[in-house]
């Protein structure tokens, strides 16, 4: 700000406040993966009830970094305008 470097939002609300609505974006990341991709499903779940539950245990993570690479391509990009 004015030259002098801030604090980013991410750092602030990383800092403590609680998310209780990640738990719920979680949960419809991996229904929606399910409803999506329903032979994908099948194929792990013919491979046995673990496999199929390793496998949509990390489909929220995909999502989120997914969605954190596209944050910081325009995050590189704004910086780029100023």
């Amino acid at each position: 700000l004015d030259g002098r470097r801030v604090t980013g939002v991410t750092t602030l609300i990383n800092g403590g406040l609680p998310k209780p609505k990640l738990i719920d974006w979680a949960a419809r990341e991996v229904a929606e993966y399910v409803a999506d991709n329903w032979a994908v499903v099948e194929s792990h779940r013919d491979a046995g009830r673990e496999q199929l539950v390793d496998h949509l245990k990390t489909r929220h993570q995909k999502a989120r970094d997914a969605a954190a690479a596209r944050g910081t391509s325009i995050h590189a990009y704004a910086e780029q305008l100023v």
